[in-house]
């Protein structure tokens, strides 16, 4: 795992050590978790599972959870 990050409370996004880099994206849409990956295939792989894994250790040690204001280029003002 080279990083995970919210970039909103249904969306997050990670970077996934492999044999290269993968981009992982994962969404929550109509009451279910989707998910793309830069890798063969696709979506659903072990990429995916290992970025989701990552974000929610971050959650549970109490890292931001949602919308990272520095990344999403909000405003805390």
């Amino acid at each position: 795992m080279r990083r995970v990050w919210a970039e909103a409370d249904h969306f997050f996004k990670g970077e996934v050590l492999g044999q290269r880099v993968h981009s992982v994206l994962l969404f929550w849409t109509r009451g279910a978790w989707s998910s793309k990956c830069g890798c063969p295939a696709g979506r659903d792989c072990k990429h995916v599972c290992a970025a989701a894994e990552a974000w929610l250790a971050d959650v549970a040690a109490g890292a931001t959870d949602g919308a990272d204001p520095a990344i999403a280029g909000l405003s805390t003002e």
